[in-house]
């Protein structure tokens, strides 16, 4: 079995630094550069590679800029909140 090296750098999206979270990821003209692991999987997952570091920031910030998903998150965090936060009442009757 060889060895892994530890990828060293930061992520060239977020600037991420630790190596625990840090990957790499090709881009269309082939260079590899370091990302996080958040930012590899929602390059795998675009529609197309970016050719560019400058263009891997612009469709990892056109995601981030979506009205309707920002909507959909709020929604759904509202609803686990909802869900999970101990109402007054539970709280009343722990006490007793």
């Amino acid at each position: 079995m060889g060895t892994t090296h530890p990828i060293v750098g930061s992520c060239v999206v977020c600037d991420e630094s630790d190596a625990r979270a840090l990957s790499t990821t090709r881009l269309s003209r082939g260079e590899v550069v370091v990302v996080c692991g958040t930012h590899a999987l929602v390059h795998e997952r675009a529609l197309g590679r970016a050719a560019s570091v400058n263009e891997l920031r612009a469709l990892i910030g056109e995601r981030r800029d979506r009205d309707e998903r920002r909507a959909a998150g709020d929604e759904l965090a509202e609803a686990l909140t909802a869900a999970f936060a101990p109402s007054d009442r539970r709280r009343i009757e722990r006490r007793q």
